[in-house]
């Protein structure tokens, strides 16, 4: 029955926020950017409904791109969110709460603040009933460090165990981290910030190219024909083509640096 009970309380939480999963909805919006994306590449580099046919494939297998770029703003999300988690803990700590019921204090002051669907609620009430199981906090708070891969939940983890165990202060350790951890997040924060301008950048940068041959389709009609339906114009433009979306990747790999 417990086993039961914890399979069924795992299922609450991403089992390992590295990987992400879409849901029907986003699997949905991503086809229908392939087909946009491939049919209006097929149009503008080959002026052929049938290459951009060919192309939807090349667009689908970047769906492996489009998760890693969710997994790691999950990610970034569950950092924010982890600092006023902490903040809630320490303050039920230093109310003079167990760490047991300082987590379930906790949740209650995270839901005041957050949905019920927020990641961190979700975590902090899989930690609750996972004591409620028979589950220690040490095991509850390993398990969220190894499944968020989060460095700042990774140290706490680890600095809460060490700390539980050796019969430290727990509310001074706490209150420590916590200013640690929020001056790294907005040291993050910053960077961000930075790396948002750059993000708006590239995107201009991307479609620049795509608006140029567009004008050019629109404004000087025939200019473009010698690369169209013949071999010689299709090898030119496959070449272009996979340069663009080659430096394209290479721009989002820049811009989405973890930090």
């Amino acid at each position: 029955m417990i086993r039961q009970t914890k399979k069924r309380i795992r299922e609450y939480v991403p089992a390992d926020y590295g990987i992400c999963r879409l849901t029907a909805g986003e699997r949905a919006c991503f086809l229908g950017k392939a087909v946009l994306y491939g049919m209006g590449a097929g149009l503008l580099f080959y002026d052929s409904l049938t290459g951009g046919l060919l192309l939807i494939p090349c667009f689908l297998a970047g769906g492996i791109l489009t998760r890693e770029r969710i997994a790691r703003r999950r990610r970034w999300r569950l950092n924010l969110e982890f600092r006023d988690g902490l903040a809630a803990l320490s303050a039920a700590l230093a109310a003079g709460y167990s760490a047991e019921n300082a987590f379930e204090e906790a949740l209650k002051d995270l839901k005041r603040l957050y949905s019920e669907d927020a990641l961190i609620v979700r975590e902090f009430h899989y930690i609750v009933q996972g004591m409620r199981t028979g589950s220690t906090v040490q095991e509850m708070l390993a398990d969220f460090a190894e499944r968020s891969g989060v460095e700042d939940i990774e140290s706490f983890a680890a600095v809460f165990a060490a700390a539980k165990q050796g019969g430290g202060n727990l509310v001074r350790i706490l209150r420590k981290s916590v200013g640690k951890i929020g001056q790294k997040i907005e040291t993050k924060r910053e960077i961000q910030v930075l790396l948002t301008a750059r993000r708006y950048e590239a995107a201009v940068l991307k479609a620049m190219p795509c608006g140029m041959i567009l004008y050019l389709r629109i404004c000087s009609d025939g200019f473009l024909d010698p690369l169209y339906h013949n071999g010689f114009g299709w090898s030119v433009m496959s070449i272009l083509l996979a340069v663009y979306c080659g430096f394209g990747c290479l721009a989002d790999r820049l811009t989405e640096i973890e930090v």
